[in-house]
This record gives structure tokens, C-alpha cells and sequence, in this order.
């Protein structure tokens, strides 16, 4: 379906959030996360009761299984559901053709999200039946079918049922990031959404107010659920298949169909990522390193004879669990706000940062590990008899359980510290290295499903051993190692460049952006696009001039502008699948395309670029992965390219320039990380560098321009910098990197140029930046 736009002008005062909305983000929330509870529950609970009757070989089996699945990602079960009908697949299509793509989306999610949830009623079922096994002997007795007794025991046990389904929407009231993915808007996201703004979790006081009750509620249904005393009767062994078979079908199968099908490249993966994947294991250790610490204080503390310490310790309990049920963007804000309250703001600009925000996510599991060490009463009795107190009398007295316990500790904290996304993604520092999650991120957006496969196939690895790093925490060597680690891993004070300039900030009113991506330029504007929907306009200096929003119908924004020479704006209106083209005060001048694989249709298209004889170049992505050729009046020509990384492949064409002395087309090959220069027939003329993060080498390059007739400025969202070549392919000479001071930048997406330099679109800085540099004068 088309849509028109008419232009408005942007409020000055531009609010984050209308109080109306607000109440719908709750209410949509609640909702989204209520139903995959009640889902989730009512598929895991009956799971738990079979479980707590199988062996016990074959039950712990199946709790190692449950708790591996918890501990990949959400977000990539969320990936591997939606992979079963990506764009440019038949499936997709025609969902698009019946109107039923938004829902498809949402039915996708729900998939995901109890693929991912439900082990959790399972595992506290598998507890309670356990610790209370009177019912379900009896019921044995009395030849009941496992229907009739997962009834009866619903039953007895509908108070800790409604706790766990609590739980459970607490834990996905509070996921950002496949509700992100989905583009659901929900409490997480919006505070995400806020801070990327320039705002923090006090501008929008009834989401924040609501993610704290969230985490509140969460906490007391957590602790609810430990249960207070254990019978153990001896019952009929049951089988494990039903088990096996609700697990392949919810999670396993998923996962291992995305896998095994989709084409995976490790080589890849560790040429471009090693350093980001060292570093992610250096933060994932050191988070379960200070989880063992928490663990063993908890555990003193919960076992003292001081009734004072026991109220502290119940307290940090209750406070762990809040921190961690907390909206990422609540801890974002937290975290920002206290370090530069005390002045310490280099703690901002380290992985030290990661490390404390990421054990705010998992503190919980060693606190509650140490109340469980704790709890158990032979072993206080007998600690109180010997009458001594020490430290090595504990551990000695307790170490059977610090060992199990630091063992499930370590791994939890481990996998989930290597995988997490939200808040490593908004705390990152600047840095050329980021964490894999944050690769595997983008690769998951911007549809490198190779890179994807390789890297969740790495974290499943992880989450399936990391376990076994609980026998080296207790090295002092490791403990030095991991030390000299982090320190040389901190980021270096930038200077800021004397001739860079920036224009705009983060926010929402005039002349600010919140991820600017789409810019073009020309002798007397700048036109710029960011994920608000708004077009702004500037002068060649940076003043603010006027802003339109956008009339989009909410599937995302565009990600490429153009201006020709009679000065009209071309917009790539990539979720949209069409060009459309406004003149200079924002009026429609035309559009053309529509949602498909056929000769004049696109998927995502990306990128407009001008040719000889009135030619129009549209590159596009999704499944086409192809450079099409239209009139000027938008009709349709010829076209080149097709999926792939041959020769004459594309993966994520993102941007074009026409080289001035030959016509020829420079096309940004992003997927393939690479340039390729074309006729403007689609011949191919040379491949210009390769994946990586030396000179010479470009990491997704997006935004791409002329500079003079013989050279070309690419800006490299991978690498955050600029990079010149000649137009025989020769590197000349690097600008930036990552960071946040002026002449560095963050994940750049697009370029332009006109006398007075260069300006760039510092998408994740959220601002341009003007640059003499690299100019050709």
C-alpha cells in the first residue's frame, strides 16, 4: 500500500510522549507480556510435572537442557523464527499481498518469545513437584493419566502458577530488544528510544515508574517461589520423550534449522570480529568473577548467627532481583547519571562499565545461589557446633554446595554476560573493538545471515561449556591475566579534530536527531532524515531551516535521500518499498514502486543515484539485492545484481556514487564489504578492497562520495571512520574512529559533499559533522 505525505511543521517543544501514549505503551506491555506467560505456563508447567518424575540422571538432563535454552538470547530465537520467512521469500510476499504481514510479525514474536520463556514455569514446576511429591504419588496410586494429575496439580498449586506467570511477564514486560526487532512499541523500547534522544529515565517519569513496579513485582514472585520444605517419596520413573519432544519444537528445532540451513562462515566471523570476541569473553569473565564474589558474601552472610546480617542479606536479595527485572534503559540512565554525579566519567569510557551493568543483570542468580547455599540447616547445625566461624571453616563445611553452586553461577553469568545486547549496545564505549553481541546485532539487521548463524552458533557454544570456567576462577593468574586485560582494553582520551564541526545533537526538536541516517546535500541545503520520521533541511553552515514528518505507516524509516540537479529530493523509502520525490517546500511530486521481486517492484530499496540520458539508479536489499533502472518518471529500464558474493552479487547494495569522468557507478557493497565499480549497462569493471580494519580494508562501508574526479570518500559503518580511495582502487588515507569528540565517529552511515567539505551523518552520536578533510581543494 502507497502512502502520501503532507508536511508539517516540527513543534518546537517536540515531547517524547504524549500522555496518551504513555498509557497505551503500559497497557501494550501488559498485555504482550501477559499473553506469552499464560502461553508459556501453560506449556512448561505440565512439562515441570513430567520432569519431576523421571530419573534422576535424565532429570538433571532435562533441567541443563531448559536452562540452556534460557540462556541463548532472546533476540535469537526471535532471529531463527523470522528466518523462516525473510524478505524476498514467497511466504513473505504473499503475506504482504493478503495485508497480513503485521500480523505474521506479531504471531513470530509470540513464537519466539514462549520458545525462549517457557523453561521457566517448566524448571519451577519441576521444583515444586519435587519438593512436594505427596499429590502426585497418590495420584499414581490411583492410575491417573498425566493429564489428570498435571490438573490436580494445578490445582493444589494455582497460587505458585499465578506467581510463576507473573514472573514470566515481569521477565518479558521488560525485553527491549525483540520487541525492537519486531517493531512492537513496549516500556523497553520507548526508554531505550528516549535515551538515544539525549533524554534519561526521568523524562518520561510513568514509564520508568512503571518498569520499577514491574522489577518490584518481580522480585517478590521470585523469592515466592523458593520452596520452604522438602519431601522426597519415591515414584514411578516416567519417560523423557514428551520432554525432548515440546523442547525440539518450541526452542531446538528452531535453533538448529536456522544452523544448519543458513549458510554460516566462522572464518569470517573470526577474521573481522576476533578482537571483539576477546573482548566480550574478557567482560563475561570478569562479570562471573565478581559473581563468585557474590556468591560466596551471600552465602556468609545468609548462613551468620547475626540476625542483622540475615536482614541485610534477605534485603540485597529482594534489591538484586529489582536491578536485574529493571528496563534496560533504566540502568542505562542509572549508570550514566551516577558516574558523572561523582565525577568519575572514565569509568563511562572503559569495559568496566559493561562489566558492572552486565552484573546488575545476573547478581541475582549468585545471591540467590548464596541463600541457597545457605539454606541448607545440617550443615548450619553443624558449623554452629564445631564453634568456628572462620572463613576456612565455611568453606570447607559448605564447599559441596559452593561448588555446584559456582559452577551454575559462573555459567549462567558467563553465557548471559557474552550475549547480552540492550544495555551493552547503549553503553559501549567508544571503541574500534565492541562486544560481539553488538556485531551480531547489526549483522541480524542489516541481514548478513552468515554472520548471524556463526555468531549465535558461537554463543550456544558458550552457553553449553562455559560452565567449566568455574574450575579456573580460583587462579590467582587468571585473576592477574584478566586484570592486565581490562586495563589495556580501556579507551584512550581522544582529541577533538580543530577543524570539525558539528550540527545538531541528540533530540527531537528543531535542528536535533534522534539516528540520523539518510543526508544529501548540494551548493544550498542539507537534507537529512533520522528514525523520528522528520526531514530537516539546513543551511550549507548548519542552521536549521525547516523539518516535514513524514507520513509513514510505522514498518520503519528510510534510510536513503538524493537531491538531483533540478532540486528535487529523491527519498529511498525503504519500509515503504517505493521512490518517492518531493520539490524543496515538501510537496509530492511523484512515487513509483511497490512491494515485490518483479521487474520495477523493490524490497528495501536504499540508495537513488543520477546517470546520463535521465537514467535513475535505485539500489535495493532484502532478497533482490540488485540495482534497477528507471526514467526519471519512474519507469522501469533494466536491471543488474542478484544475492550473493560472486563477482556479480550483491549483499546490501547501501549506496551509489557516479564517478564524474566516466559515469561509471561506485556502488557501496555493504554485506561484502567491499566497493564495486559498474558501467552504468551493470558491467562490471573492478572490486575495490576487503573485509577488514586495515587501510585498504572497509568493514560495512554504507555512505559513498565523490571528493574530485579522480577520487572517493567512503564512510564505514563497521570501522566508524572515513576512508579515501583513488578511483583505481588505491587507499590514500583514513579519518576518525570511534569515539564521541569531534573527527570521530559512531557507526557513520552516510556522507555528502560540496565546496566547503565534507558532512557526515554520525548516526549512533546522533548529529552531522562538517569535515575539510579529505577535500581535494
Amino acid at each position: 500500500m502507497l502512502f502520501g505525505m503532507s508536511p508539517k511543521s516540527a513543534s518546537s517543544n517536540t515531547q517524547y510522549l504524549s500522555g496518551t501514549s504513555k498509557i497505551e505503551i503500559i497497557a501494550r506491555t501488559f498485555a504482550w507480556s501477559t499473553l506469552v506467560a499464560i502461553i508459556a505456563t501453560l506449556i512448561g508447567w505440565p512439562v515441570g510435572v513430567r520432569i519431576s518424575s523421571l530419573s534422576k540422571k535424565a532429570r538433571r538432563g532435562a533441567q541443563w537442557l531448559l536452562a540452556l535454552t534460557l540462556v541463548v538470547p532472546s533476540y535469537a530465537m526471535y532471529y531463527v523464527w523470522w528466518q523462516a520467512w525473510p524478505s524476498g521469500t514467497a511466504l513473505h510476499a504473499f503475506l504482504v499481498d493478503i495485508g497480513y504481514l503485521s500480523i505474521a510479525i506479531h504471531i513470530c514474536l509470540v513464537c519466539a518469545l514462549v520458545g525462549w520463556s517457557w523453561p521457566i514455569p517448566a524448571l519451577v514446576s519441576a521444583m515444586c513437584n519435587r519438593s512436594n511429591s505427596t499429590l502426585s504419588m497418590l495420584s499414581e496410586l490411583d492410575g491417573s493419566s498425566f493429564f489428570q494429575r498435571c490438573w490436580l496439580r494445578m490445582q493444589q498449586e494455582r497460587t505458585t502458577i499465578i506467581a510463576t506467570i507473573i514472573l514470566v511477564a515481569s521477565i518479558i514486560a521488560t525485553n527491549t530488544t525483540c520487541f525492537d526487532l519486531a517493531q512492537v512499541r513496549t516500556i523497553g523500547n520507548e526508554l531505550r528510544s528516549v535515551l538515544a534522544s539525549g533524554g534519561s529515565a526521568f523524562s518520561v517519569p510513568a514509564l520508568s515508574f512503571a518498569g520499577l513496579c514491574i522489577a518490584i513485582v518481580a522480585s517478590v514472585c521470585l523469592l515466592r517461589l523458593v520452596p520452604k520444605k522438602s519431601f522426597q517419596m519415591k515414584m514411578k520413573t516416567a519417560s523423557s520423550w514428551p520432554i525432548v519432544a515440546t523442547w525440539c519444537v518450541l526452542s531446538g528445532l528452531p535453533l538448529l534449522v536456522a544452523l544448519i540451513v543458513t549458510r554460516s562462515d566462522l572464518a569470517e566471523l573470526w577474521n573481522l570480529y576476533a578482537k571483539d570476541i576477546r573482548l566480550s569473553v574478557l567482560i563475561a569473565l570478569w562479570v562471573s568473577l565478581f559473581s563468585i564474589v557474590l556468591l560466596c558474601s551471600s552465602s556468609m552472610m545468609h548462613s551468620s548467627q547475626s540476625s542483622t546480617l540475615k536482614k541485610v542479606a534477605g534485603i540485597l536479595d529482594y534489591a538484586w532481583i529489582i536491578a536485574a527485572f529493571l528496563p534496560a534503559g533504566l540502568v542505562v540512565s542509572s549508570y550514566a547519571n551516577a558516574w558523572h554525579a561523582i565525577g568519575l566519567d572514565i569509568v563511562n569510557r572503559t569495559p568496566l562499565i559493561l562489566v558492572l551493568a552486565h552484573l546488575t543483570k545476573v547478581g541475582f542468580v549468585a545471591s540467590l545461589g548464596g541463600r541457597w547455599i545457605a539454606s541448607c540447616s545440617g550443615m548450619r547445625t553443624l558449623t554452629c557446633l564445631d564453634g568456628n566461624s572462620s572463613l576456612l571453616a565455611f568453606f570447607v563445611a559448605y564447599r559441596t554446595r559452593l561448588l555446584v553452586s559456582a559452577t551454575a553461577v559462573v555459567g549462567i553469568s558467563f553465557a548471559v554476560s557474552f550475549g547480552e545486547v540492550a544495555l551493552t549496545n547503549q553503553l559501549a564505549p567508544p571503541a574500534t573493538n565492541q562486544p560481539i553481541a553488538v556485531a551480531l546485532l547489526h549483522a541480524m539487521h542489516y541481514q548478513r545471515p552468515e554472520l548471524v548463524t556463526s555468531a549465535l552458533a558461537l554463543v550456544i557454544v558458550v552457553a553449553g561449556l562455559c560452565g567449566l570456567l568455574s574450575i579456573l576462577v580460583h587462579k590467582k593468574s587468571i585473576c592477574l591475566i584478566m586484570l592486565t586485560l581490562l586495563v589495556s582494553c580501556s579507551v584512550k582520551e581522544q582529541a577533538p579534530s580543530q577543524y570539525a564541526t558539528a550540527i545538531g545533537g541528540a533530540g527531537q526538536t528543531k535542528g536535533r536527531f534522534t539516528t540520523p541516517r539518510a543526508l544529501a546535500m548540494n551548493e544550498e541545503v542539507i537534507v537529512v532524515i533520522d528514525k523520528t520520521g522528520r526531514l530537516q533541511k539546513f543551511s550549507p553552515e548548519g542552521d536549521f531551516l525547516s523539518s516535514w514528518e513524514l507520513d509513514l505507516d510505522g514498518t520503519g524509516f528510510p534510510t536513503g535521500i538524493s537531491i538531483d540537479s533540478e532540486g528535487l529530493i529523491w527519498i529511498a523509502d525503504t519500509h515503504q518499498n517505493r521512490i518517492l520525490v518531493l520539490d524543496q517546500q515538501g510537496n509530492e511530486v511523484r512515487h513509483f514502486g511497490e512491494y515485490g521481486t518483479e521487474d520495477g517492484q523493490f524490497l528495501y530499496p536504499t540508495d537513488i543515484a543520477f546517470g546520463k540520458n535521465g537514467k535513475v539508479f535505485v539500489s535495493e536489499y532484502g532478497g533482490n539485492e540488485r540495482i534497477s533502472v528507471f526514467t526519471r518518471l519512474g519507469e522501469f529500464q533494466y536491471s543488474f545484481g542478484h544475492f550473493g558474493s560472486d563477482d556479480e552479487g550483491f549483499i546490501r547494495p547501501q549506496s551509489m556514487a557516479v564517478s564524474p569522468v566516466t559515469g561509471n557507478l561506485f556502488i557501496t557493497d555493504a554485506g561484502n564489504h567491499r566497493i564495486v565499480e559498474r558501467t552504468q549497462a551493470g558491467e562490471l569493471v573492478q572490486i575495490i578492497a576487503s573485509a577488514g580494519r586495515e587501510k585498504g580494508e572497509v568493514l560495512y562501508p554504507y555512505g559513498i562520495v565523490f571528493t574530485s574526479p579522480e577520487s572517493f570518500v567512503v564512510c564505514e559503518f563497521g570501522n566508524n571512520r572515513l576512508q579515501k580511495f583513488t578511483t583505481n582502487g588505491e587507499a590514500i588515507q583514513t579519518l576518525g574512529g570511534a569515539g564521541d569528540v569531534l573527527g570521530y565517529f559512531k557507526t557513520p552511515w552516510s556522507v555528502g559533499v560540496d565546496a566547503n567539505g565534507m558532512v557526515i551523518a554520525d548516526t549512533g552520536n546522533n548529529r552531522l559533522q562538517r569535515l575539510p578533510d579529505m577535500m581535494d581543494f
